[in-house]
């Protein structure tokens, strides 16, 4: 029987309530006959001990390799009889980690997540990040009734009202963003959830997510796994001395072209290789206390040889993307800063023979327009 008559059958509303069963039957075909584990939340019938489990017995008779595991998830006690044996039944909710977490002790990761819950958005999202890690490689997460993004609050009455949060649908808008990770000209690691996603599907209320180890390389863009390490080295200082001070909570993000933007919050350095494209596109320097931050400024020069204003502490000078780069920059303090120390600013520039040192709001720049910018460092040192 198809998934559609099992459904009519056992009196679900995954089909006629809803039309999810055709969906399934696509993307559920590949898991009919191996051993796999499901966990569905949500088994129906609200308080009623005994009333609910009609989609259960759907997947007991969908799935037929005898060592598959279906396992119902339900906040409220669940008394009904299963004639088979695969079917589990326990109470718990959606949300706490701890009962999510001993029955994956249990079973072991899953190739099916189901979530039929509460349909909460909140404990959608919630549920999401604790059981997506636990779905196997090749498994598929599911979210029903997404409906439910779109109301503000849960009435049944007729009284809902449009939710413009739209919160389910505005998390999980981010799916192609995880899928393309690899596209996202940004230096750093993709995250667990970038890594894990290789697909979606949305349907009229509903939602499938495909888990895969998601690695493939984008025809364009660096890799952001070799782009990780390649940012690390980066923040290796340019020149070491000894006389310097640490400024405390001071740091330096530089956009780099193609790779994005590398933070380093160490050492106020950052150096590419100097190879092209990877130059200095863009930069700023951080501060969280307020004093420092109005005594520190800098401005860039483009590739077109204009200068930027003069900026303080933690704006952002140049650009981002678009292919350009700088051929400059120059650095100054006021204020307290300048009473207690002298700095030294340094340049990296392509084609240039070591690098390019200057002091306190000296223009940084070599030669010509044609050196782009591929190191900057400044060092304080005590007056």
């Amino acid at each position: 029987m198809s998934l559609t008559e099992l459904s009519i059958k056992h009196k679900t509303d995954k089909w006629g309530g809803h039309f999810y069963t055709p969906h399934y039957e696509r993307h559920f075909t590949v898991y009919k006959d191996k051993p796999i584990t499901l966990v569905e939340i949500g088994i129906g019938g609200y308080t009623d001990a005994y009333r609910g489990g009609n989609s259960l017995r759907v997947w007991s008779e969908w799935f037929t390799h005898p060592d598959t595991v279906i396992i119902g998830i339900d906040i409220y006690e669940k008394l009904m009889q299963f004639d088979d044996p695969r079917v589990k039944v326990y109470q718990g909710s959606q949300i706490d980690q701890e009962f999510l977490e001993e029955i994956h002790k249990l079973y072991g990761d899953f190739d099916i997540v189901l979530d039929d819950g509460s349909h909460r958005p909140e404990h959608v999202i919630e549920t999401f990040g604790i059981l997506f890690p636990k779905v196997k490689d090749g498994g598929m997460y599911v979210i029903e009734d997404t409906q439910t993004s779109y109301w503000d609050g849960l009435d049944f009455n007729g009284n809902t009202a449009y939710n413009k949060e739209n919160p389910t649908y505005a998390y999980f808008k981010n799916l192609p963003d995880w899928i393309n990770y690899a596209e996202i000209p940004i230096a750093k690691k993709p995250n667990y959830l970038e890594m894990h996603t290789v697909g979606a599907h949305f349907y009229h209320n509903l939602i499938l997510i495909d888990k895969d180890l998601n690695i493939e390389k984008s025809n364009g863009m660096p890799s952001r796994l070799d782009n990780a390490v390649t940012a690390e080295r980066m923040k290796t200082p340019m020149v070491s001395i000894g006389d310097h001070v640490n400024m405390d909570r001071m740091g330096l993000v530089a956009h780099v072209g193609y790779i994005g933007d590398v933070i380093n919050n160490t050492s106020l350095s950052i150096k590419t290789d100097g190879k092209r494209p990877y130059f200095i596109q863009g930069f700023a320097f951080t501060c969280v206390d307020s004093a420092v931050k109005d005594a520190l400024e800098y401005r860039a020069r483009s590739h077109t040889g204009q200068w930027s204003e003069w900026v303080t502490c933690n704006n952002f000078v140049g650009a981002r993307g678009s292919g350009k780069r700088l051929t400059g920059f120059s650095v100054r303090l006021s204020g307290q800063l300048k009473a207690k120390y002298k700095l030294m600013v340094i340049g990296a520039f392509e084609n240039a023979e070591g690098f390019i040192i200057v002091g306190d709001g000296k223009d940084c720049i070599a030669k010509t327009l044609s050196n782009s910018l591929y190191g900057i460092q400044i060092i304080f040192q005590p007056i």
